[in-house]
Parts: C-alpha cells; structure tokens; sequence
C-alpha cells in the first residue's frame, strides 16, 4: 500500500510515525489538555513489503505503546508544535493505550489508534504554590475548641525538580499562607503528624498529608524539638489543723510527655536535664501563683527508640508565707502526793501511805517549720522565756489561788534543705521549744514571788 508523505510525524519514545518509517498518520490528531493533563489521540497505518516484515512491524508498534513514561514529541516539518518530556518534566507519567482498527486492515497493512495521556507540571502560575497541583484543609475542633489542622494535596515535578524536591521547597510557603488566613501564628501551631508523602516511583508527582495542631498554651523550648507536648499539673494543700497564720506548702504532681523531633535532637537526656525540667518548674510556679518550689521527687522516663520523654514529678511550693506549720500542744501533770511505803505484813501488796509533796506542772510544746535556716542565740536560764502563744495561754487566774514559775525551756533547731540536689530546693528549719511551767502555793511569812509571772523565782525560806 502506497504511503502518503506528510510533514507531520509524532514520536512516542524511540517510536516515530512518520512516512520514511513505513507509518502514515491518517490526519486523525486530537490534543485535548486541562491542568492536570493532556490527551493525545492519533491513527495511523502501517504496512511492509513482506509477510516476515509486517509481523515485525506489528511487534514494534504494540510494544512499543505499552511502554509507559515514554516522551511524545509532535513536529511539524523541523518545527516542534508539542513537547512532553521526562527528563525535563514537561511531560509527566506517559500513559498510553493502543487499538487495533480491524476496519481498515489489509494483508500487509494494519491501522491502529493510539491515546496517550500525559501528566501535566503545575506550572501555569494560578495555583498558590509553584508544582502545588491541588490541596485541601481540613479543621476539627475537640471540645475545648482547639483546633487540629490537615492539609493535604499534590505536588508535580516541575523544571529540575523531582516532585520530593519541590515539595520540601514549597511546601513551608504552602503552610504559612494557609496559617495566615486561619489567623493561627507561628507560635500557636506545631505539626504533630505526616502520616502520607508518597511519590510515583519515578518522582513525577508526590500525595501528601500533614496533620498541625493549634498550640493554647506554651511549650517547653528545645529549638522546636519538642512535638505534641502535654502538661498535666495538680495540686493539693492540706489544712489538718495549725495555729493562726500558717501557709502550708501545697504540692504539685506533674505528668509530662512529650515526642521529640529525631532530626533536631536524639539527646533526650540533655533536653530534658537542660529544657524540660526548668520548664515544668515555671510553670508549676505559674500555677501555684508565684512562691518557691522544691523538686521532691523526679522519675524521667526516656525511649530512644521512639525519641519519646515522660516524667512524673513532686513538687512542694510556699503559698505565701514564712511560718509552714505551728502546733501547740499542752500537757498538764497531777502528781497528788502521796508516798507508799511497803511493809511487810504477811501481804506482798501492804504499804503505809503518807503524805508528801503534790506536783503540778504544765508543759507546754510548741512546733513550728518555718522558711529559712533559723538559729537563736543561747540565753541563759534566767531570761529564757516561751513563745508568746504559751504565754497567751498561761495568762489566766491558776486554780485555786496558785502561783506558777517558769522552771524551763528546751528550744530546738532543725535545719532542712528539702528537694533535690542540682534542682529547685527549699532551706526550711523545724523549730521545737519545750516549756515546763510549776504550779504552787506560797508558803507563808516568805518573800512572795511574781505572782502569776514567768520571772525570776528565787523563793526566801524565813527561820523559824
């Protein structure tokens, strides 16, 4: 079958129609493009002078149409009218389908149709990104109303870049256009999961998801190394029972956990001695409502496998005042005076009871932890004196017309540097002073006493 000589010649790979190569187009061409591809759709003949040549040629042309990512250039004489290339990502992912036309065949001659679709670059400039070829955000509120954040779409390769490449390169500018008509700041974001980044196999175009959640609250530092943080504190003061005007210390148990960006760090132990527990600190501190805190216990927990920090952590804080615990407690002692003196009189119990002295003292304990390391002066026993709470307590008429003396004073100092070592500590000190107070009766014709004081008690027997 005589071929017709056309200018026209389309080449799919190392595959060209054109007349020199046996193969005719039939002026049947149909370019049909849209963003994301274009469609061309050809028919053409072939024929060979011999039965052994046709069957070869038949070979030639279906394999090489089931070859896909092939080039297609169309030429018009040594003109190029299209060019869809791999190499320079003009054309992307070829495609192509074959028929045979058994309408139109003969003996040494075959027509076939042929459609190709091609993969398009994002590159016409009406997209938000350069290769961005779609994209879609998608917002879910929790019931707190914060906001978790997906985008999603489709990057093409595009000039030298594969679609990897250009992804990496546009897609933090993709980001921040979408976080700026959200109103959501650099500060307030953080991505807490790429779950899909898959490329074709030849790079040409790249699916992705990315999954960013709204920050409230501030993160520990790290060099944005710390991702998904969460930060549970509670506390608790006690109030069992204390003197007027004491602070108790409250305390804080924290639970703290956190995943780590493996490209930024894998040194948990540092981060999280350096960072992460000075940042639990201050906001522990921020929740107590200022004061000092004191790290009672501290029980990280670090997985490198998964680049994953917990911690579980106590902390005790003052809540405003010095004085952190004050009991008093009073003891009264009746010793009425009588003196067994055992006899013998056949029974192992019989004893003579006389009268002796009656004793009766009050000893009075007075407790206190207070802020700081605290240490009287030592005073001699003559100007020791009681808190002024004992003394409140002691200021009242004694029974039974009696006097009472100040007999002694045994202070003691505790000092305590609570929490650990390298950490927040508190210096605290428990103070314990133990009065002794002794009740009487002045005997008469001496020197009387201060009555109902704590003075000096230097009783003068007159001779009889």
């Amino acid at each position: 079958m005589a071929l017709a000589t056309r200018e026209l010649t389309v080449a799919y790979g190392d595959y060209t129609i054109s007349t020199p190569n046996n193969r005719e187009l039939t002026n049947i061409i149909i370019n049909t493009k849209r963003f994301e591809e274009a469609t061309v759709e050809l028919t053409w003949d072939i024929s060979s002078a011999s039965e052994a040549a046709f069957a070869t040629e038949i070979e030639t042309t279906e394999e090489a149409f089931r070859k896909p990512f092939q080039d297609v250039i169309i030429k018009q004489g040594s003109a190029t009218l299209y060019s869809f290339k791999q190499e320079d990502n003009t054309g992307l992912d070829a495609n192509p389908e074959i028929t045979k036309r058994e309408d139109n065949a003969t003996g040494r001659s075959r027509r076939y149709t042929a459609t190709i679709t091609i993969g398009l670059p994002a590159d016409t400039g009406a997209e938000l990104e350069v290769g961005l070829r779609e994209h879609d955000v998608e917002i879910s509120y929790d019931p707190a109303r914060i906001r978790t954040i997906t985008i999603s779409g489709v990057f093409t390769a595009i000039s030298s870049n594969n679609a990897r490449q250009q992804y990496e390169a546009q897609l933090n500018s993709l980001e921040s256009s979408v976080f700026a008509s959200l109103g959501i700041g650099a500060a307030q974001r953080e991505v807490i999961g790429e779950p899909e980044a898959d490329h074709s196999y030849n790079l040409k175009t790249l699916t992705f998801r990315r999954v960013w959640r709204e920050l409230i609250f501030p993160q520990a530092g790290g060099g944005n190394s710390i991702v998904n943080q969460r930060l549970q504190i509670n506390r608790l003061k006690e109030a069992p029972g204390d003197a007027p005007g004491v602070k108790r210390l409250a305390t804080l148990t924290v639970e703290y956990d956190c995943e780590v960006d493996s490209e930024v760090t894998t040194n948990l132990r540092s981060l999280y001695d350096n960072t992460i527990r000075s940042f639990i600190v201050q906001r522990a501190k921020a929740f107590l409502g200022g004061g000092t805190v004191a790290i009672i216990s501290d029980e990280p927990r670090i997985d490198p496998d998964v680049n994953h920090i917990h911690t579980s952590m106590v902390l005790m804080g003052t809540t405003g005042g010095n004085t952190l615990k004050w009991i008093i407690e009073i003891e009264d002692e009746f010793q009425p005076g009588y003196v067994l003196v055992p006899a013998w009189t056949g029974d192992r119990m019989s004893k003579y009871k006389y009268q002796g002295p009656a004793v009766r003292r009050r000893t009075i304990t007075d407790t206190k932890t207070v802020l700081g390391f605290q240490f009287h002066a030592a005073k001699e026993y003559g100007a020791v004196g009681s808190s002024n709470a004992a003394i409140d307590i002691l200021m009242v008429e004694p029974p039974g017309g009696l006097s009472f003396v100040h007999t002694s004073s045994r202070p003691k100092f505790v000092h305590k540097d609570m929490g650990l070592k390298g950490a927040s500590t508190l210096k605290v000190t428990d103070i314990v002073q133990t009065d002794v107070y002794e009740y009487y009766k002045e005997i008469a014709g001496t020197t009387p006493s201060n009555r109902g004081g704590s003075g000096n008690d230097h009783t003068q027997v007159m001779p009889l």
